[in-house]
Formats: structure tokens, sequence, C-alpha cells
């Protein structure tokens, strides 16, 4: 428990990490948490679980954002319409 404890507070690990490190196969032949290689397991499980928490996407949202035109099929009554008045010619 003392050894938990400071890895948790020392290395600003998760409980979660831990666990998922405590009981992979990685951590099979460490029976100790002072062990040299456990801090590297649980470091890698640590990522990992940070990983998959940070899944944020940055959204760029227009102010005036451009209709789509349509380029197939017929013309309408409007868009003739949206055309003359623009000065566009067909």
């Amino acid at each position: 428990m003392i050894a938990a404890n400071r890895i948790l507070k020392d290395h600003k690990i998760s409980e979660q990490a831990l666990v998922k490190a405590v009981l992979s196969d990685d951590f099979k032949g460490i029976f100790s948490l002072n062990h040299p290689k456990a801090l590297g397991v649980i470091k890698r499980y640590q990522l990992l679980l940070d990983k998959e928490t940070d899944k944020s996407q940055d959204i760029e949202v227009k102010k005036n954002p451009k209709r789509r035109d349509k380029r197939f099929g017929k013309k309408n009554i409007f868009k003739t319409l949206r055309n003359l008045e623009n000065g566009e010619e067909e």
C-alpha cells in the first residue's frame, strides 16, 4: 500500500492505470511495486489511458459559410432569378 501511494502521488498516475498495469500480462513476473520494471509498465498504461480519454476534436465553425451549388440536373427558377440579379449570364 505504501509503494502504491508513493507511485500515485510522486508520478501523477491514476488509480485506473495502476490497476490495469498490475492485472496485465506485462506484470506477470513482477511481485512488487518497487521492482525496477514496474514503474515503466505503469507509465506505459498511463499513456494508453490518457490517449483513450483524450479524444477531443477542434471544430472550426464559419460564421458565413458558402452554400453548396448543385452542378447537376436542370436549373430551377430560383437559380435563374439569382443569376439574373447578380448579373451573371447563362
